[in-house]
């Protein structure tokens, strides 16, 4: 995947709208098709867009940032100026601005990471190799692909789940819930005792739902 490519995916995720709600039709689980290609990809690439906000806000509440918030707090405490203040303000803005290119620049290289792993050929990595655990399925809702997830294998007993997004106007309908129900009956058609999965501090409605 070049970098080209990359830019166009995440501009065709920022700019497609919104769809009506869902609750008028139900939503299908079924498993991947080579013709889902595209819109999988651009269900991946905005979740993984829709993480750089809260990631960065984490980061502002982090210890580091408190140190920084402190140094301002001494500053205004022994310089009470207009100045020791613009200065407060601007050493407050120019980390947040810092913060969004760090955490930007990592998923983005994460996003293009993964688009050259498993997601590059999703036929290949999950669905022809269903008979070993692998397997990829989506969310249709009104002939739509509207989500994601997928299972690997890690052991004869241990099944990963990746892959679980959702694309932002159906969300909270219940589809991830429905994701991972058909994940959690195919891991238990082929016999894995336990199913694991990684998220990050910055993906608070993931970790309410996984703990759930």
């Amino acid at each position: 995947v070049h970098g080209d490519r990359l830019i166009g995916l995440l501009s065709n995720c920022c700019t497609m709208s919104e769809e009506s709600s869902p609750s008028s039709s139900s939503v299908i689980i079924r498993s991947y098709c080579e013709r889902d290609d595209k819109r999988v990809k651009e269900i991946f690439a905005r979740g993984m867009l829709d993480i750089i906000q809260p990631g960065v806000i984490n980061t502002m509440y982090s210890p580091i940032s408190f140190l920084l918030y402190f140094f301002c707090g001494v500053v205004l405490f022994y310089w009470q100026s207009l100045w020791a203040l613009l200065l407060c303000v601007t050493s407050v803005f120019a980390f947040y601005q810092y913060l969004q290119w760090q955490v930007g620049g990592f998923m983005k290289a994460y996003i293009e990471y993964s688009l050259k792993s498993d997601l590059a050929d999703i036929m290949g990595f999950y669905i022809t190799r269903s008979s070993e655990g692998f397997h990829f399925w989506v969310a249709e809702l009104g002939g739509e692909v509207v989500g994601t997830v997928s299972v690997q294998r890690n052991s004869s007993t241990q099944a990963e789940l990746r892959r679980l997004s959702v694309w932002p106007a159906y969300r909270r309908y219940g589809v991830a819930r429905k994701l991972c129900d058909k994940l959690e009956q195919h891991c238990r058609d082929a016999g894995f005792e336990e199913i694991i999965l990684t998220t990050s501090n910055a993906q608070d409605p993931a970790i309410r739902f996984y703990q759930k």
